[in-house]
């Protein structure tokens, strides 16, 4: 079992990486600027996957016999 101040400790974590980050980008918010991270990151990625499907299912369609 984890002990709650374990949890705690990861989550202040992450949100003071967060904030750096946000800062190092001249962001005030740091909601916000997780926000927008998240969003762009999974659009790439969405966007990367989905050209990644596409080529799969060509070489598939186009294979002889």
């Amino acid at each position: 079992m984890f002990s709650h101040d374990c949890c705690v400790d990861q989550l202040n974590l992450q949100l003071s990486i967060w904030r750096k980050a946000a800062t190092l980008f001249g962001d005030d918010d740091p909601e916000g600027f997780i926000l927008l991270s998240t969003f762009l990151a999974n659009l790439v990625l969405a966007v990367a996957g989905y050209k990644w499907v596409v080529r799969c299912l060509e070489k598939r369609m186009n294979k002889p016999g």
